[in-house]
């Protein structure tokens, strides 16, 4: 992954990665989705996932997500 995903806070990282791990190019807005399709998945957890994205993800080459 890219430098600002390894500044991102380790609940984050922690629910992610697996997900990411998986993916052929990894993708950081898809492995959000996924999760937000997955039954049980916290709200909260959610939230605080995609504030991280806001304020932090530049949308790089790396994950493709732009």
């Amino acid at each position: 992954m890219c430098e600002i995903f390894d500044q991102a806070p380790p609940h984050i990282k922690a629910a992610v990665l697996p997900i990411l791990s998986e993916m052929h190019t990894a993708n950081l807005i898809a492995a959000y989705a996924i999760l937000e399709n997955q039954q049980g998945t916290d709200r909260r957890l959610l939230r605080e996932i995609r504030r991280w994205v806001k304020d932090s993800c530049r949308y790089c080459d790396i994950c493709q997500a732009a």
